[in-house]
């Protein structure tokens, strides 16, 4: 928004503007806790700070039968990072675990590691897309704290790592790799080459009190943070817990499981923490609808069949159909329009009528219902199965690019 829009995004601006602009709607509720505003001045007076040690403290008074050592694991950022430095022949630091300007990978070439070894008791290797960890393989995240829970005393650091990640960034579990090479692994290892997805978070208890958007946590290979937007629109971003011991218990209280006032409580605080003491970035991303986006440009990178045509967004299905995907009034209500596109042997395009393929996620960000959509028509020539007029749109196609060709070879 302050750098200029892609060409992935500007098309839907006008959608969006407002959304992007508005505080969320977490923060409003959560503005109204006064046992927050305690909390803060609280914190003022101790000079506690956002660190592992600041946040165990402040978690034990929301959990008095909790003392603040119980939250801590040891481990400082930097002796985490000295360690990693120690573990090169092992760890592979150009992976997006360790290094946050690494795009996500496919199968690509890279220097050669170690086997496969035991780190405290744990099975694990570098492989060509992430990091194998048991019976899980990694390929993004903060690869501090996975580090901290392979060295912790739980028995599947890989699953606790995928279950943090799914509860606080909401991973929807796409996976872009051909189909035969995902029947090679485990049904639990897929969560591989995945993508952000804010939709796909939501508080799971909390009573009778909803929060209908997700608050916006983000994470760099140190650990997670989350980013709040003042009065004035600024962004302040406010370091998490990196102890896994304390952001598990971050996510819980969050999420509602010791009671909804609880739950107001702590996101009241750390809303006003961030303004009073984190640190400003325009860049970051503060709402849903944002993150949604960002999924959007991340789909739109990594798929070569997927890609920006003026104002629309182009698929190129796998039945051999193309297809156009704009923005607009559709069926239903959709906040996009599906049209199917043939070429003459001329090289002209030709459009058939927009179809139908309602997605019935109004709940989701408009950048995630993209996708999903994108995603459905890339691979067309199962979907056809599961929606006939996918099916009606690609027989149609064909048999008019089967008769135009026909007739351009003649007789």
């Amino acid at each position: 928004m302050f750098g200029g829009l892609c060409t992935v995004c500007e098309p839907w601006w006008h959608l969006v503007r407002d959304l992007v602009k508005r505080t969320p709607s977490w923060q409003i509720e959560a503005r109204a806790d006064d046992a927050a505003m305690v909390d803060l001045e609280r914190v003022r007076k101790n000079g506690i700070e956002a660190n592992d040690e600041g946040w165990a403290e402040v978690i034990s008074w929301l959990l008095p039968d909790t003392s603040a050592d119980s939250l801590l694991d040891g481990w400082s950022d930097d002796s985490v990072l000295s360690l990693l430095t120690n573990m090169s022949s092992i760890f592979d630091e150009d992976s997006p675990l360790f290094n946050g300007g690494t795009p996500l990978r496919h199968h690509v070439q890279h220097k050669a590691f170690m086997g496969p070894c035991l780190l405290n008791g744990h099975h694990i290797q570098t492989s060509s897309v992430g990091l194998d960890v048991g019976d899980w393989t990694l390929t993004y995240g903060p690869g501090h704290l996975l580090l901290r829970l392979i060295l912790g005393q739980g028995s599947d650091p890989g699953g606790q790592f995928v279950r943090l990640m799914k509860q606080l960034m909401g991973m929807n579990g796409i996976d872009f790799r051909p189909i035969i090479d995902r029947m090679e692994l485990r049904k639990d290892q897929l969560w591989i080459q995945d993508f952000q997805s804010p939709g796909a978070v939501r508080p799971f208890i909390l009573e009778s009190v909803e929060w209908p958007e997700d608050p916006p946590f983000n994470y760099t290979p140190e650990g997670f943070h989350i980013t709040v937007l003042d009065e004035d629109s600024k962004r302040h971003v406010l370091q998490l817990p990196r102890s896994p011991r304390s952001i598990e218990a971050f996510i819980a209280i969050w999420n509602g499981r010791d009671g909804a006032d609880v739950a107001r409580r702590l996101r009241g605080l750390t809303m006003s923490w961030a303004i009073d003491s984190g640190y400003e970035d325009q860049g970051e991303v503060a709402n849903p609808t944002e993150r949604s986006f960002y999924l959007l440009r991340s789909v739109v990178d990594a798929m070569p069949s997927i890609w920006c045509d003026g104002s629309h967004l182009r698929i190129a299905g796998s039945s051999g159909v193309h297809w156009r995907l704009s923005p607009g009034r559709g069926a239903h209500g959709a906040p996009y329009i599906i049209r199917p596109v043939a070429q003459t042997p001329g090289g002209n395009e030709v459009l058939f009528r927009e179809i139908c393929a309602f997605d019935a996620a109004d709940e989701l960000p408009l950048g995630d219902r993209i996708c999903t959509v994108a995603l459905s028509l890339l691979n067309d020539a199962d979907t056809r199965h599961q929606i006939h007029t996918v099916n009606n749109a690609v027989h149609k196609v064909l048999r008019y690019t089967k008769l135009a060709t026909s007739a351009a070879e003649g007789p």
